[in-house]
C-alpha cells in the first residue's frame, strides 16, 4: 500500500525561479507505516510572520526550521554619532554586531520595532538581496513600504573606526561613513 503526498517548492538559482515538486512516500502494511522521504517548510518566504516578513529559510542542526524576518518599516539614520570601534565586524551575525553598537541612532531607531528586532549583518542583507523579488511583492500585495534598490541600507558590519558596511540592492557591501545618513531595516531570527 502506497500513500503519496506532494509539496510544492520555489528555488531561486542564478537569478532563475524553479519550481519543484516534491513527493513524501509512506508505505504501510498491517503492523506499521514508515515514511520513506520527507522535506518540507511550514513557513514560506513572502509570509507575513511576528511583526515582518520572512525572507529566508533553513533547517538548522538542530533539524527545526528557522528563518530570517524583515521589517514592515525603515528609517534613516546615521550608524553612529561619534565614529568609534566596537569590533561589530561578524559578517553572518548581526545580532551579535547590534549588541555592540555604541553611539547609534540607529540602534535606537531598531530597539523601537521591539523586542528580537536587530540591524542585520552584510551577509543577511546578501540573503534579504537573494529573496528580494518574493519579498517585495509580498510587501506591495499587503501593502507595506518596499525594500529600494535605489537607497543603500546600514548593516551592522563594522569595517574599521570610521566605515562600516551598507548595502545596495543594485551593488554589496560598500564602505560608508558611519557618520552619514543611511536607510535601516531590522531583521530578526525564528
Amino acid at each position: 500500500n502506497l500513500n503519496h503526498k506532494q509539496m510544492i517548492k520555489t528555488l531561486k538559482f542564478f537569478g532563475v525561479i524553479f519550481i519543484i515538486v516534491q513527493t513524501s512516500v509512506s508505505c504501510s502494511n498491517d503492523d506499521e507505516t514508515k515514511i520513506i522521504y520527507q522535506d518540507a517548510f511550514e513557513h514560506y518566504i513572502g509570509e507575513l510572520y511576528d511583526g515582518g516578513m520572512i525572507y529566508h529559510l533553513y533547517k538548522g542542526s538542530d533539524g527545526v526550521e528557522h528563518g530570517l524576518i524583515v521589517s514592515l518599516t525603515e528609517s534613516s539614520a546615521v550608524w553612529q554619532t561619534t565614529p568609534t570601534l566596537t569590533n561589530a565586524n561578524r559578517s553572518w551575525d548581526g545580532e551579535y554586531n547590534t549588541s555592540l553598537m555604541t553611539g547609534s541612532p540607529a540602534v535606537t531607531y531598531i530597539s523601537t520595532l521591539g523586542a528580537g528586532w536587530y540591524i542585520p549583518s552584510i551577509d543577511e542583507m546578501e540573503k534579504l538581496s537573494s529573496n528580494r523579488f518574493e519579498v517585495n511583492k509580498a510587501l506591495f500585495e499587503g501593502g507595506y513600504l518596499l525594500i529600494s534598490d535605489t537607497n543603500a541600507y546600514w548593516s551592522s558590519t563594522e569595517i574599521n573606526t570610521n566605515y562600516a558596511s551598507c548595502f545596495y540592492f543594485s551593488t554589496s557591501g560598500t564602505p560608508w561613513s558611519k557618520i552619514n545618513p543611511l536607510t535601516v531595516r531590522g531583521v530578526k531570527t525564528f
